[in-house]
Parts: structure tokens; C-alpha cells; sequence
């Protein structure tokens, strides 16, 4: 049979019960006005939500337009194929790892698409970079 004062020991007090519905309450006045709120950062379904919904897609229009073909005045482009890895160190701990590229030139940074849980990831990507003027005099 189970003793009086481990019973005790599970069983919430009133006191407890109290203050956990009202922290509850609060958690969730406190969610709904952040959602609906009428501000400038307000992310609800006022004016200013839907100007950040559009800044959301400018956003990744831009993302698109920086990773596609654009042209630009720059006289040279250089044009860099991402294909594959092979043998990466497992970061996660299963082994295995989310492995994503950076790729600098000059003043310009692109990332590749992550391709998660591999260690032996394939791209297949393609990035364009206009510049100036390219570190190496082509014959």
C-alpha cells in the first residue's frame, strides 16, 4: 500500500494549483496580446503583420535572385559548381552530420542548401559571383 506521506509528497497542494493557473493565465494573456498586438514590431494579423509577411518574401526573392543568373556590370563572372563531399567528420551525436557551404568571393558570401544527416553530401549546386577583376590572369 502505498504511505500517507509519499501520497502527500505527489499530490499538488491548493496553494500550487493556484499559482500554476495563474501563471497559465498569464502565459497566455501575455502571448495573445504579443499576437495581436497593433505595433510597429507586432508580428499579428493587423497592417504591420502583413508588411512583414511581404518583407518575408522580398526576402527570399532576394536570396534567389543573389543564387540564380543576374547580370550585373561587372565585366567578369565567375561561375563555381558545388558538387559533393565525402567523408565528413560526424557532428551530431549519431554520427552523422548537417552539412551546409560557405562560399566567399571577394566581398561576397553565398551558403548552399544544408543537406541534413549525411556525411557524404551532394549538392549539385551552382553559384554565380560577379567581379571586378579575377586574382589570376586567364590565357
Amino acid at each position: 500500500m502505498i504511505d500517507a506521506g509519499a501520497f502527500d509528497f505527489l499530490v499538488p497542494s491548493w496553494w500550487e494549483v493556484e499559482v500554476t493557473v495563474a501563471a497559465a493565465a498569464f502565459a497566455i494573456l501575455v502571448c495573445w496580446l504579443f499576437a495581436h498586438s497593433g505595433g510597429s514590431n507586432g508580428g499579428g494579423t493587423g497592417a504591420s503583420g502583413l508588411d512583414n509577411l511581404g518583407d518575408v518574401v522580398d526576402d527570399k526573392e532576394k536570396m534567389f535572385q543573389l543564387k540564380g543568373n543576374h547580370q550585373t556590370n561587372s565585366p567578369y563572372m565567375v561561375k563555381l559548381e558545388l558538387l559533393a563531399a565525402k567523408n565528413l567528420i560526424g557532428a551530431n551525436l549519431n554520427g552523422t552530420s548537417d552539412p551546409y557551404a560557405m562560399i566567399t568571393c571577394g566581398t561576397e558570401k553565398r551558403f548552399s542548401s544544408m543537406v541534413p544527416g549525411s556525411r557524404n553530401p551532394m549538392w549539385g549546386e551552382e553559384f554565380n559571383f560577379s567581379v571586378d577583376e579575377l586574382p589570376v590572369q586567364v590565357v
